[in-house]
């Protein structure tokens, strides 16, 4: 069974991968433990609740040996979380419920991973027609030195743009990469001063280094890379790589890129510096406006599962309309 097709009351039995993995509490009223986790396939995320029997060990032990990123074989039944009014998965072990961590043999990463809802090759002819415009030979070369190379552009279709808050998906990156590079073309058709040039491998390339900072397996991770440093820092440094193949690049040019890989986004986002020139500033306006719709486009999508018509979303901080009203 699908995280989506569940239905309240009904027996939940399925494969899930564990999300976030989070407290264990004891009981208030009788000896034992109990605790909750955050699953999820291709179609949703879920709450899972796991009330354990009267031996408080074997509890602790099963929640031990759960980890994020393991996938569970769920035996439950369909909830409505009586604090966020959302559906949860409920495992009662005196009911005869259970979990199974399972083996990695047992399942492929794309029950759990959800993918772009956009057809792979309309992105792909979407990012070829960007390529098309940049004009200025030396970074045109730059450019190809990424995507015309059969293998890094097989990573960057894959790449999830992020683990969760915007895009997090396979295909994310490149996604939010062409969607920034076609609102800079809107951009620049209103301020035709700016370099478009500039723009749009700005665009395309800032983000780049998220094909070494993720890992896609029966969720999406950070990597070692990822974790130790950001992927401006990794997008800079295949930047200053590539560089060194373009013959005669332009100091001052490859400096606004660099530039722009390290200052589009927000600081806790791993970027380093402000926006400092125009073209860096169209790009980081251009994704903080692909961001946050797609964010409230997932949270609004995520609350429709509630019956309730409002939902609180904690990444915003304030009710979204998850219902529409059936009046017009």
């Amino acid at each position: 069974m699908k995280i989506k097709a569940m239905r309240t009351g009904e027996v939940v039995k399925g494969k899930f991968a564990v999300m976030e993995k989070q407290q264990i509490k004891d009981y208030r009223m009788k000896k034992g433990k109990y605790f909750f986790l955050r699953v999820g396939d291709d179609t949703g995320e879920s709450s899972l609740k796991y009330w354990g029997n009267g031996d408080p060990d074997s509890v602790e032990r099963l929640y031990t040996e759960i980890e994020e990123g393991v996938v569970l074989d769920v035996d439950g039944i369909c909830i409505v979380d009586e604090y966020t009014g959302h559906k949860a998965i409920n495992i009662n072990s005196e009911a005869g419920h259970a979990i199974r961590i399972v083996e990695p043999s047992e399942y492929d990463r794309g029950e759990f991973v959800p993918k772009t809802p956009f057809p792979f090759q309309a992105l792909l002819k979407r990012l070829k027609a960007l390529l098309t415009l940049v004009k200025d030979r030396h970074i045109k070369r730059l450019v190809d030195e990424f995507f015309a190379d059969e293998e890094f552009l097989r990573s960057f279709m894959e790449a999830p743009a992020a683990v969760r808050q915007h895009h997090g998906y396979i295909g994310g990156l490149l996604e939010h990469s062409v969607n920034i590079g076609e609102m800079c073309i809107a951009m620049h058709a209103h301020h035709p001063e700016l370099d478009l040039d500039l723009m749009l491998a700005g665009a395309l390339l800032r983000n780049m280094g998220k094909v070494r900072e993720f890992e896609v397996r029966a969720k999406i991770q950070r990597s070692e890379a990822g974790n130790m440093l950001s992927h401006a820092v990794i997008s800079d440094e295949m930047l200053l790589e590539a560089a060194k193949k373009v013959i005669e690049m332009p100091e001052g040019t490859l400096l606004k890129l660099r530039h722009i890989v390290l200052s589009s986004g927000k600081r806790e986002w791993g970027t380093l510096v402000p926006p400092r020139i125009p073209e860096a500033m169209a790009i980081y306006l251009a994704e903080q406006l692909d961001v946050t719709l797609n964010m409230f486009i997932r949270i609004q999508g995520e609350a429709g599962s509630t019956e309730e018509r409002w939902s609180y979303a904690r990444e915003l901080g304030y009710n979204v309309l998850a219902r529409d009203s059936d009046e017009r």
